[in-house]
């Protein structure tokens, strides 16, 4: 389960969009009968484009 998961999400994510490649790929492995351990563990990480330096932070406070 855990190659076909990167399978299809390295093919899903060409297009940058990461969030929906994830789903993509979580949604077939359902499909197919995988139970949610089989994917479960897959998290994204990031910022989602907000800015962490300590500049905007301080403005923000």
């Amino acid at each position: 389960a855990t190659r076909l998961f990167m399978e299809i999400f390295h093919k899903e994510s060409r297009n940058g969009n990461y969030g929906l490649a994830w789903l993509r790929a979580r949604d077939e492995l359902k499909q197919k009968g995988y139970p949610p351990a089989s994917f479960g563990a897959f998290v994204l990480g990031g910022s989602f484009g907000i800015s962490t330096s300590s500049d905007t932070i301080a403005g923000h406070l």
